[in-house]
């Protein structure tokens, strides 16, 4: 049942692109808002300053984010973030460990049509919500591809690399990541 809802969430994209006839292009200067939803899995990592030692556990994330910007040209654009990150180890629920992230994220759009692939970078800060998590830097990039809907909506799907860092007194947390995210193009 899981592998036939994984299947159906890449298809329906496809599906949607050719349904929808609408252009959706953005010129320079034009304003956008991007939201978007997460899933990151990979490591867990501690890193004991002292004796040297590492560890490394299995964590999942899901991220809510939205961006707003700006076209600094037909194909380029840049904006800032704002997004909730809860991070699940095999021993704790999802939000267990959670962040609000403040970043810049820059985007470019290989053509200026309805339909087209981009690639993508963040790096921005993030801020502890819980006694679980610590202050830190966030980072990520990624490729993902545009595809048009109604008007100048469109849904956006990308694969990247994400990464968390977090430092303690005496160790730090790294939360290195792949990650799919779905989102809107507004």
């Amino acid at each position: 049942m899981k592998k036939i809802k994984f299947i159906a969430l890449l298809v329906i994209p496809f599906i949607a692109q050719h349904v929808m006839a609408q252009e959706n292009t953005k010129s320079k200067g034009s304003y956008f808002n991007i939201t978007e939803f997460g899933y990151h899995m990979g490591a867990q990592s501690f890193k004991f300053s002292q004796e040297g030692d590492r560890i490394d556990i299995f964590a999942q994330a899901l991220s809510l984010r939205t961006i707003n910007g700006i076209f600094l040209t037909d194909k380029f654009s840049v904006g800032v973030g704002l997004g909730l990150e809860g991070y699940k180890t095999p021993d704790a629920e999802f939000f267990y460990k959670s962040a609000f992230q403040v970043f810049a994220d820059a985007r470019y759009y290989f053509k200026n049509e309805k339909n087209t692939p981009f690639a993508y970078a963040d790096f921005g800060h993030s801020i502890q919500l819980n006694n679980n998590f610590m202050n830190g830097i966030n980072m990520g990039a990624g490729v993902g591809y545009k595809f048009s809907l109604k008007g100048k909506t469109a849904l956006q799907t990308s694969l990247g690399y994400s990464q968390q860092n977090n430092k303690r007194q005496l160790d730090g947390e790294r939360y290195p990541t792949g990650t799919l995210r779905v989102g809107f193009l507004f």
